[in-house]
């Protein structure tokens, strides 16, 4: 039975981390996890300091970064794309909320820019796996949305029409800034899972309004 998804990219690279599922056990998640009270803007938060046993949800944002060895930094979703970065050589981590505000505010180039600064490393080092989120099958999106995304050409999330319906690739968006900031394809590594079509694995918000949340971590590979 699959309790939490991994990335092959990440785990060869020794960093601990996980993707949540529904069937995710507390005893799988770290103790010493700090997260976000996610407003799906574009702030970006870098812990420099280790704060209080299980100071969660401490402020603010859509993204948090660190270097601090033996803490966990994550974030809650369940349809919106979460995105967990890495850089081998510093051993900081990044965890990302894109949802398509986030993304159409090019969140997720903006998270590489000062994730490269405050890991003193080149974008071509960095290595990012794109969690479940729900994908261009279900994700339908209203004509405000599109609108709202023509408007910002290079945010990547482009949006295809079907049935007279449209439909967007948050994934897509993700990758394309990610890689539009100077990393490398071989570094991004997709997990391709539909948390609206993966219902038995996967919360989905749009598929069951519930608001139960996946959590998604990662943690330093320095000690």
């Amino acid at each position: 039975m699959i309790q939490i998804l991994r990335s092959s990219l990440l785990g060869s690279a020794g960093f601990v981390h996980g993707f949540g599922t529904r069937k995710t056990i507390p005893e799988l998640i770290p103790e010493a996890l700090y997260t976000l009270r996610q407003v799906h803007g574009q702030k970006i938060i870098v812990l420099k300091n280790p704060l209080p046993a299980r100071k969660s949800h401490f402020t603010e944002g859509d993204a948090i970064m660190t270097f601090l060895p033996n803490v966990f930094i994550g974030i809650r979703t369940a349809d919106c794309l979460p995105v967990l970065m890495a850089d081998p050589v510093s051993g900081a981590v990044a965890a990302v909320h894109c949802g398509w505000r986030s993304l159409a505010a090019e969140l997720a180039g903006k998270a590489v820019r000062t994730f490269a600064s405050f890991a003193e490393t080149d974008p071509q080092y960095i290595l990012a796996a794109l969690g479940p989120s729900i994908g261009q099958c279900c994700y339908e999106v209203g004509e405000d949305v599109r609108e709202a995304l023509m408007k910002i050409p290079d945010c990547g999330l482009t949006t295809e029409h079907r049935n007279g319906r449209i439909y967007a690739s948050l994934k897509d968006a993700a990758a394309f800034q990610l890689k539009s900031e100077g990393l490398t394809g071989e570094n991004v590594d997709i997990l391709e899972y539909c948390t609206s079509c993966r219902s038995d694995l996967l919360y989905s918000w749009r598929g069951e309004k519930t608001e139960e949340r996946m959590v998604s971590f990662i943690g330093s590979n320095k000690s």
